[in-house]
């Protein structure tokens, strides 16, 4: 496992030159953020490496991944706003809730 400070595309690129330097061996990557998933993806092409990529993120990626898991960006932010006001809520009224809610996902190939 590895992780980074932010979640930026020279972070993703660095990663991958530190792991190949360290001489890990990788049967694949998972990389939770499109903007280190492109990262990635160039160092992979810049290198000429072939790994199974696979991204999260809510549009068809422009890099190159092998699959990506669409996480329903708009679903997400809807669902989070509407808990949120009802956290609000139940503050005001003095009641304390567990909160959990399930966004839909798609694993889609590239």
């Amino acid at each position: 496992l590895y992780f980074t400070k932010d979640l930026l595309f020279h972070e993703g690129y660095q990663v991958m030159e530190n792991m190949l330097e360290k001489q890990i061996p990788l049967d694949a990557i998972i990389v939770t953020d499109s903007l280190l998933a492109e990262g990635v993806a160039s160092y992979l092409q810049d290198h000429q490496l072939h790994l199974p990529c696979l991204s999260f993120t809510s549009l068809p990626p422009t890099y190159d991944v092998t699959a990506y898991v669409d996480i329903q960006a708009l679903e997400l932010g809807q669902e989070c706003v509407e808990t949120l006001l009802q956290i609000i809520q139940d503050h005001k009224k003095d009641q304390q809730t567990a909160y959990q809610k399930i966004v839909d996902h798609n694993l889609l190939d590239q």
